[in-house]
């Protein structure tokens, strides 16, 4: 069995030699995520006339895996442990090729701490002297601590610091009545750090949404906000409860209907998009715009990641109202949307036939959105010109 190593946003270098010229094949590929569900994909090639079959930079054997058993959640990993990923060729149902691929989520020589105190967090710190150009990583409204971007970005030669905001031990259960404050003090943390230089960051959803409100009160270098909102929306699982407060002041809520609303149209076993939900909210103008946040305030460059088929919050037309209010602004931003694509967007490469995740909070299946084609797109173009983004930064 031949085996080979590469970090989880890197291409396989697959190349089988010594096949018969134009000889059929199948290759069969499986792997299982931390929920134990087992993941296969079969796709048929057919060698060229030298009898060589090259995969290299063809991830579709991965990207299309989907559950063997029937399970509707999108792939689930959350641990930085590798991903074991198996390849078996085949010719007439004979087993010609095993290879063994092992997607790391850091790198080798990262340096991870753990912080319990005043924050709760980890940072990931790239091997050398340093000092590193610092990020902050916000996960969204399924709370706990979201590691895994955190530490390819380490990957990479960020100083990242995965930051848990609550449901997390030391932290509150609920997104309810969260200081901006703690926020502050995770900034002045790594702008203190010894192998840190400035900070810039990346939230995901109700973590985009964050990032953005924080680039209005305190000075960031960048900000990349992933399938954001252009306002600020009340508490997850209590949308009547503010999320945010500063200086012991609840910020605005945006509009939504209430949860008993939603739950009148949930049809058993079957995911929901909330997305009209937010729709409908916004037709409240008034209410809306009293919770707009502030865009025109932050002096960070933005780079906002949006998928137009969306099916969790309307992410694209959020990022559309953004940029409409940063017209006359003298930052750099750019607006990334992509057309098919869902609420999803990440790092790649990771199967992407599964568009629903349970919530962990509000403990409902939702529908996200987007065709596997264009989210497997979306996170493969997105995550390069992120990369991009972070190190145009010279500070």
């Amino acid at each position: 069995m031949i085996e080979q190593d590469i970090l989880v946003d890197q291409r396989w270098m697959i190349k089988f030699v010594d096949l018969e010229p134009f000889q059929k094949v199948t290759l069969h590929s499986s792997t299982t995520d931390e929920r134990h569900i087992n993941w296969a994909s079969s796709i048929h090639y057919v060698a060229d006339e030298r009898g060589v079959l090259d995969l290299q930079d063809d991830m579709t054997p991965l990207t299309t895996m989907e559950p063997i058993q029937n399970h509707l959640p999108l792939f689930y990993k959350k641990s930085l442990a590798p991903l074991t990923i198996y390849l078996k060729l085949y010719s007439s149902q004979k087993l010609l090729s095993i290879l063994q691929i092992k997607q790391h989520q850091c790198g080798k020589n990262v340096e991870i701490h753990s912080l319990t105190n005043d924050l709760v967090g980890k940072l990931f710190i790239p091997e050398g002297s340093g000092p590193f150009p610092g990020i902050i990583v916000l996960g969204g409204s399924s709370g706990g601590l979201h590691e895994r971007r955190a530490a390819l970005l380490a990957s990479h030669g960020f100083a990242a610091l995965a930051l848990a905001y609550f449901k997390t031990e030391g932290l509150p259960e609920r997104l309810e009545n969260i200081p901006l404050e703690y926020f502050e003090n995770s900034i002045n943390f790594m702008n203190q750090h010894s192998k840190v230089r400035g900070v810039s960051l990346m939230g995901t959803s109700r973590g985009g949404e964050l990032a953005l409100l924080l680039g209005t009160l305190y000075p960031i270098n960048k900000i990349i906000a992933y399938v954001p909102s252009a306002a600020t929306y009340g508490g997850v699982p209590d949308e009547t409860r503010p999320s945010w407060t500063l200086q012991g002041t609840p910020l605005p809520i945006a509009p939504f209907p209430s949860r008993a609303e939603i739950a009148q149209n949930i049809k058993q076993e079957a995911p929901i998009s909330i997305t009209p939900f937010f729709l409908k909210g916004m037709q409240d103008q008034n209410a809306f715009e009293k919770a707009l946040i502030p865009v025109e305030k932050i002096t960070a460059d933005i780079l906002l990641i949006s998928g137009e088929e969306d099916a969790m919050w309307p992410s694209t037309h959020y990022c559309n109202l953004i940029m409409k209010r940063l017209e006359n602004s003298s930052i750099k931003r750019e607006h990334l949307s992509y057309p098919h694509a869902g609420h999803t967007i990440q790092p790649p490469y990771v199967p992407t036939t599964r568009s629903c995740t349970f919530h962990p909070v509000n403990d409902a299946l939702y529908e996200l959105g987007g065709t596997p084609e264009a989210t497997a797109f979306a996170n493969e173009d997105s995550w390069k010109k992120i990369l991009a983004f972070l190190k145009s930064y010279k500070g």
